[in-house]
């Protein structure tokens, strides 16, 4: 228990190291607009692909693949169920309905690669790192299909208003 704790722990505060030094480099304008738009396409066109390949490349075998398909059916699960938690939020907050779908995709669908990755990576490993892949699969699916029909749905009642 105390080993994962540490391994969480260390991890969350390179996180926050390499946060502050993003701060630090964007406020004394050692990092502009172009660079944060190089740097973001870096990660999420090259290293995060390149770090699930890698977490992908290990023998086939049967446990391995149920337990794969379990993780995407239950992240698939709790994305929706994180969404209409998120639209009850909506409706508690009184939002409009306009701004309803972007309570709901927020809620539903948050940030789990960016974080996600290294956290797992530095407390479980390569090894972890095939069940972020396979959230990462769920996630992108639905956020491409429910997720884009939300904001579709929130179109619609803006220019029926309008």
């Amino acid at each position: 228990m105390n080993d994962l704790f540490f391994a969480f722990s260390n991890s969350l505060v390179a996180l926050g190291i390499c946060i502050i030094a993003g701060y630090i480099c964007r406020r004394t304008r050692l990092i502009d607009d172009t660079h944060t738009t190089g740097i973001s396409n870096l990660l999420v066109r090259v290293t995060t692909p390149c770090t699930v390949f890698m977490a992908l490349m290990r023998p086939f075998s049967r446990e391995l693949l149920f337990e794969s398909l379990a993780t995407v059916v239950i992240t698939g699960v709790l994305f929706i169920l994180a969404g209409y938690l998120g639209l009850m939020a909506a409706k508690l907050m009184k939002a409009s309905p306009g701004d309803r779908q972007s309570w709901q995709f927020g809620v539903a669908f948050g940030n789990i690669g960016f974080m996600g990755i290294p956290v797992v990576q530095a407390v479980f490993g390569y090894e972890g790192l095939i069940y972020v892949a396979m959230a990462l699969t769920s996630f992108n699916v639905l956020t491409f299909t429910v997720g884009a029909r939300m904001f579709d749905n929130a179109l619609g009642v803006l220019a029926s208003k309008a």
